[in-house]
């Protein structure tokens, strides 16, 4: 099963999945189900997330705790669904 992890750079903190090659935001939505569009709309809208040359950031840890506990449970439902 996947599940979100984190990790910092200078533009802030940023949304990884482990056990994936690729950590981008096309990836992880591509793995949601959702349009990259929708995805970091919905980050930017739910959990203060910004985009930096075609990413998603965080500003906080806080906030990306919410942002992952939000991806881990996104990933569990559509596990539970197969």
């Amino acid at each position: 099963m996947l599940k979100a992890d984190y990790s910092r750079n200078p533009n802030g903190y940023y949304v990884m999945l482990r056990n994936t090659i690729n950590n981008d935001d096309i990836t992880i939505a591509s793995k949601l189900k959702m349009k990259i569009s929708e995805y970091q709309q919905f980050m930017c809208d739910n959990f203060d997330a910004f985009k930096h040359y075609d990413e998603i950031y965080f500003k906080s840890y806080e906030d990306i705790q919410k942002a992952m506990e939000w991806l881990d449970s996104v990933v569990l439902a559509q596990q539970l669904a197969k």
